[in-house]
């Protein structure tokens, strides 16, 4: 209800009733909903699978085109207010799922150490072992 900017919708490739959306939250403050959901009823209920922060939602979502269960998501740590930008921190990262979305582990092997950004994923068609950040 309160996920109010939607940055991604990804559709399953062989099944259309399920569907994930990356949920970025509200431009301005803190909370909503925020994160990675999931469908499997075509959108009639829907399930949180990643979640960020009051200050952190999901902004891109990549799926191996050779396997539908491995999954990439971003998410991103942000606050606006009338002054000013927080663009990154310790909630931005990027997450793999190898079971559908189900469950996820935060992935740092090949990442600059410290906080981080804004981050856009994908992932190579005929390899899933190839992932640009």
């Amino acid at each position: 209800d309160k996920s109010y900017h939607i940055n991604r919708i990804l559709i399953h490739p062989t099944n259309p009733d399920i569907v994930y959306v990356a949920a970025v939250g509200a431009v301005f403050g803190p909370g909503g909903d925020r994160g990675v959901y999931k469908t499997t009823d075509g959108g009639k209920s829907w399930k949180l699978v990643l979640k960020g922060d009051e200050d952190t939602g999901a902004d891109d979502l990549v799926m191996a085109a050779a396997d539908p269960n491995l999954m990439w998501a971003t998410m991103y740590q942000r606050r606006r207010t009338q002054c000013c930008f927080n663009g990154g921190g310790p909630g931005s990262g990027l997450f793999k799922s190898t079971d559908g979305g189900e469950t996820w582990t935060k992935v740092t092997n090949g990442l600059p150490e410290g906080d981080l950004g804004r981050m856009a994923v994908d992932v190579y068609r005929r390899s899933a072992n190839i992932l640009y950040v």
